[in-house]
């Protein structure tokens, strides 16, 4: 439904906004908060899975620049947040991309007939605009039939 939109999935609202906490733990001027954010960072490093910069870290794991932002991370450094979400919108569209590249008339998954004829546009991984554009089968010449089941497809 977000894709309708020309939304982003709530995960990447979600990590920006961690990030964001990030970035106000890293400019605090409180001694205890900082403290306790510096004696995170090594329980987070010896396997325990439950430490709030250990979760961080992994979600950096797959980005473009993550080994920047997990050093940022494990240096109590603010993290670049333009160049997050350039790396978080590249890393979401990796679904729509594989799709792009294929038929629906003739791959019959669900994902490509729905990205080729009525998914919005993607934007570009730098544009934090919303396109205003008409998805693709609304351009097309269909039978009554046809759009029934279009609509029903969608839904």
């Amino acid at each position: 439904m977000l894709r309708k939109c020309a939304q982003e999935p709530l995960q990447f609202y979600w990590f920006r906004s961690a990030v964001k906490f990030w970035n106000r733990m890293v400019d605090s001027n409180s001694n205890t908060l900082r403290d306790v954010m510096k004696a995170d960072i090594p329980l987070g490093n010896y396997g325990a899975s439950n430490y709030w910069t250990r979760q961080m870290k992994d979600a950096f794991g797959d980005l473009q620049n993550g080994t920047v932002y997990r050093s940022d991370l494990l240096q109590c450094r603010k993290l670049n947040i333009s160049n997050l979400r350039i790396d978080l919108k590249f890393r979401h569209q990796a679904v729509w991309r594989e799709a792009h590249s294929q038929d629906p008339c003739f791959c019959l998954k669900k994902v490509v007939v729905y990205h080729n004829w009525f998914a919005l546009p993607e934007r570009p991984v730098s544009d934090a605009r919303a396109p205003f554009v008409l998805p693709e089968y609304l351009k097309r010449a269909l039978s009554k039939n046809v759009m029934r089941n279009v609509a029903r497809f969608r839904i």
